[in-house]
């Protein structure tokens, strides 16, 4: 009974990771600056200054602060997830903060934004994984323990 109940609990985390996954890497499309279908848009060729364009400060670290939070709340609760339009204004207050101390942030440092962002989507969901199998490694030992120590004095006690 406890092992199709810890089957189903991993089933269904097995798949609350796999839907993370999926929007995280719809994050860092987003993010990457390209349609997600990968089909071309007319107009969306970069700037003539740059390989990079003029891209707002705010519109790089709104998908990264959306990550950042799904993560947290994948350990923590929903409760933690950003909605678009909160990632949104989150990352048009930070994006004016970076822009007032590192003007041109986006477009200078756009790219290193995005290999971070992209690294936190495939190491995030692993990370919360290693901490979740930790747990259920601790107490299914302190259950065993627990078991093998309740055995011996139940027995002494009759």
């Amino acid at each position: 009974m406890a092992d199709e109940k810890q089957g189903a609990a991993e089933a269904a985390q097995d798949e609350e990771q796999a839907r993370q996954v999926a929007e995280l890497e719809q994050l860092a499309q987003q993010a990457d600056g390209e349609p997600l279908g990968g089909e071309y848009v007319p107009g969306d060729e970069p700037a003539p200054d740059g390989p990079a364009g003029n891209i707002e400060t705010g519109e790089i670290l709104a998908p990264v602060l959306q990550i950042t939070f799904g993560v947290i709340a994948a350990k923590r609760g929903a409760h933690w997830a950003l909605t678009d339009a909160e990632a949104v204004e989150l990352g048009r207050a930070y994006g004016a903060v970076l822009d007032k101390y590192f003007p041109d942030a986006a477009n200078r440092f756009g790219v290193e934004i995005t290999a971070i962002m992209v690294t936190a989507a495939a190491f995030g969901p692993r990370l919360i994984e290693d901490k979740r199998k930790a747990a259920e490694r601790e107490a299914r030992q302190e259950a065993q323990g627990q078991e093998a120590a309740g055995g011996v004095d139940g027995d002494s006690s009759e």
